[in-house]
């Protein structure tokens, strides 16, 4: 059996031709690509060098984003196949192919309609996170409209969370409009190009290595951010909430560690939903008892009214 080696590769929709010069050149060094999603983590197969073609295109069919292969994204896949590429995988609404035919033409020919795609399927990207942030900045005016209602008790730790969702949604609006400005120049350097006369220019070569590069860069932060907050609640909240952030930590490695397993359960989807809703379910019940535990053992339920108030439920939970 040949061995895998793995490989993050974020990228944007803009970055299609550098996506297809990295895979022709993993190939040469004999590295196979196998699988190209749905995470940002690509798999390869090592083999014997090969001279191989690759063509990233964007499904131009409907529901082609599915992590499944829908009816229509197979059309598309069996035309393409007819024409004389084999299909490797896709992440999203993007589809790569390879081949070894040099003479096979590429599968999108029309470079306006290949810039024209591209800019469709950003716009669309756009949409969906701009309507993330608008959910995001209504949980938080949520938030902090609760937080003068609070107990005394709690309001260390809900300026500590609202402080961190404000950050969060100011870093993801600043990258949305970032994103669409470096798009906007993207499109028009493509277009002007083609006005001249010239061909599409080819990608700049250390664009997929910048592109890791801000999304490791973009974890850390977020680790960081997650991790200052959890340190504030420690030491600035009252003892039952530490109880409750502990146990709520535990429970959601107990839940991460079930998710990894359930995602690689080869069953149906209705099943496969039914095992993440069982592992929710499981993550509630162990976030509840350990906080039973951990608040009967340190005594903290009766020291504040909100602890008291989560004491009993949490209690009440274990006993049943």
């Amino acid at each position: 059996m040949n061995k895998t080696k793995k490989e993050f590769l974020p990228f944007q929709f803009t970055d299609l031709a550098a996506l297809n010069k990295h895979f022709e050149e993993k190939a040469a060094s004999g590295l196979i690509l196998r699988s190209f999603g749905p995470t940002a983590v690509c798999r390869y197969e090592e083999c014997e060098p090969a001279k191989l073609r690759y063509n990233a295109v964007i499904c131009p069919v409907s529901k082609s984003a599915s992590p499944s292969i829908s009816e229509e994204a197979r059309g598309f896949i069996e035309f393409c196949e007819e024409s004389g590429w084999n299909f490797v995988d896709h992440r999203n609404e993007v589809y790569v192919f390879c081949t070894e035919d040099a003479s096979v033409p590429d599968i999108e020919t029309d470079s306006r309609e290949l810039i024209a795609s591209v800019d469709r399927a950003a716009s669309r990207s756009r949409f969906i996170s701009l309507v993330l942030i608008g959910m995001s900045f209504a949980n938080l005016c949520t938030s902090v409209l609760r937080f003068f209602g609070e107990s005394p008790d709690l309001r260390p730790f809900s300026i500590g969370m609202v402080s961190g969702q404000a950050v969060l949604l100011l870093s993801a609006l600043v990258i949305l409009i970032w994103n669409v400005i470096r798009d906007r120049k993207w499109t028009a350097a493509m277009y002007s190009a083609l006005d001249r006369g010239e061909p599409i220019p080819d990608p700049d070569p250390n664009v997929l290595k910048r592109r890791r590069l801000t999304a490791l860069a973009g974890i850390i932060l977020i680790a960081a951010l997650l991790l200052g907050l959890i340190t504030f609640a420690l030491i600035s909240s009252e003892p039952d909430i530490r109880c409750f952030i502990v146990s709520i930590m535990i429970a959601g490695v107990v839940f991460a560690l079930l998710a990894v397993k359930i995602k690689n359960v080869k069953v149906g989807k209705g099943k496969k939903a039914l095992l993440y809703f069982l592992a929710f379910l499981a993550f509630i019940a162990i976030g509840l008892v350990l906080f039973g535990i951990f608040g009967s053992v340190f005594g903290v339920f009766e020291e504040t009214e909100a602890g008291a108030a989560l004491g009993r439920s949490a209690e009440i939970f274990h006993l049943l």
